[in-house]
């Protein structure tokens, strides 16, 4: 008696569809991949499923949403105020309650509204306090945002900004090492007030030529961080040469003058080939006379200038005191002429023994032209007389061997 498993395949080979795929087989044998892996399909496949589509369905993906160009877009929440004026924060220990009120245009009725500051009470603000300060400040810069203003500006810097910082540290190393000489290194506040100064409200131009918009200040921390990164081996010899040194504090006071020479300078190197110094002493007289000739700072140059203007009037004021001398002794009397001649030759002939004795000079009271006030003139008075060897050409009185001569004009000796 045949088994069960026999009598299915004789069903399934008398079954017309396997009879027509045996004739297909026998005609094309390629076919027979095919019919295997549709049966196999078809014994995998559930049976609650309709064998409809043979091939394996993929795993559907969530579709993502497109965007509707022509849909409107969401209006931004900005603020129909719009604070006048230019931005302004609070600082410790500088009080100023106008910073404690803002007045706003109103772009939707276009009316002036004033606004108040009301966390704390007005009388009862502390400008030394910090949170205090942040308070005001937050209070301003949330005004400020909801206007859509920024609250900083991106400024860009020159050329000159950046060759400024190159001259700072080449004439605080020159300076450094002077010898018997040691500097103490200022912080980033004095730096960039000495910055600030030097550029602020100054127009310079590009490499074009075209005049760039004027300076303005600043902020601490973008000149900050600007300065911390520039020039990390001149900073780090500079260190070097103040290690272990004490004195004043240095701050080189630049101009755009004297960059504009260094600049020149710089461009002289770079023709010769030379941009950045070497570790093993190449071109070394070019660098030497490079940093020997920085341009001098600022303060050496008015020194020098103040120096020459103190020299010019004392000078001046030496010449003076001649001529008034001079003008005393013409405009004196005769009388007081005769006196003083007569005295010298009293003196002459009594102490003719005592001439290698030095005479001790007295000094005059006289008040220095150069100093005198609006007061009445007063004709000098003799105070001592001079023990010396005296001649007489054409009547004036002398001295030699570069002792103090006394001139008299006596017009009546002259006469005799």
């Amino acid at each position: 008696m045949p088994s069960k498993r026999d009598r299915i395949r004789r069903e399934q080979a008398n079954h017309p569809s396997a009879q027509a795929a045996l004739e297909t087989i026998k005609q094309d044998p390629h076919s027979l991949s095919v019919l295997t892996s549709i049966s196999t399909n078809k014994r995998k496949r559930p049976a609650h499923k309709p064998a409809t589509n043979p091939s394996p369905t993929q795993p559907t993906k969530k579709a993502k949403p497109t965007p509707n160009k022509d849909a409107p877009k969401a209006t931004s929440s900005k603020s129909a105020l719009i604070p006048r004026g230019p931005r302004q924060k609070a600082t410790i220990n500088q009080p100023d309650p106008s910073l404690l009120r803002m007045i706003c245009d109103c772009s939707s009725t276009h009316r002036v509204t004033e606004l108040h500051f009301r966390k704390i009470p007005h009388s009862m603000i502390d400008w030394t306090s910090a949170a205090h300060i942040s308070k005001i400040n937050a209070w301003r810069n949330q005004i400020y945002g909801r206007a859509g203003l920024k609250a900083r500006s991106v400024s860009l810097w020159y050329e000159q900004e950046e060759l400024w910082f190159e001259l700072y540290f080449r004439l605080s190393i020159k300076e450094a090492r002077k010898a018997g000489r040691g500097i103490l290194l200022p912080g980033a506040k004095g730096v960039r007030e000495v910055f600030n100064k030097c550029f602020v409200g100054t127009v310079i131009r590009d490499r074009a030529g075209d005049e760039l918009p004027p300076r303005v200040e600043r902020e601490a921390n973008a000149f900050a961080s600007k300065f911390n990164r520039m020039f990390p081996v001149l900073r780090a010899r500079l260190n070097a040469c103040v290690f272990g040194m004490s004195g004043d504090v240095f701050i080189p006071q630049m101009t755009l003058g004297m960059m504009e020479r260094y600049r020149v300078m710089k461009a002289d190197m770079k023709a010769k080939g030379i941009e950045c110094e070497s570790e093993y002493a190449d071109h070394l007289e070019d660098w030497q006379h490079f940093l020997s000739h920085l341009p001098e700072s600022e303060d050496v140059e008015v020194r020098g200038v103040i120096k020459e203007e103190e020299d010019g009037k004392e000078m001046k004021a030496k010449e003076v005191d001649a001529v008034a001398a001079l003008i005393s002794l013409s405009h004196s009397s005769v009388d007081s002429q005769s006196a003083l001649s007569t005295a010298v030759r009293t003196s002459y002939t009594t102490d003719t023994t005592n001439e290698q004795t030095t005479p001790e000079l007295t000094r005059s009271t006289r008040t220095s032209f150069s100093q005198h006030s609006e007061s009445p003139y007063t004709p000098p008075q003799p105070v001592g007389l001079f023990e010396s060897r005296v001649y007489k050409p054409d009547g004036i009185y002398g001295c030699k061997h570069n002792i103090l001569s006394v001139c008299i004009f006596n017009t009546e000796e002259n006469a005799n």
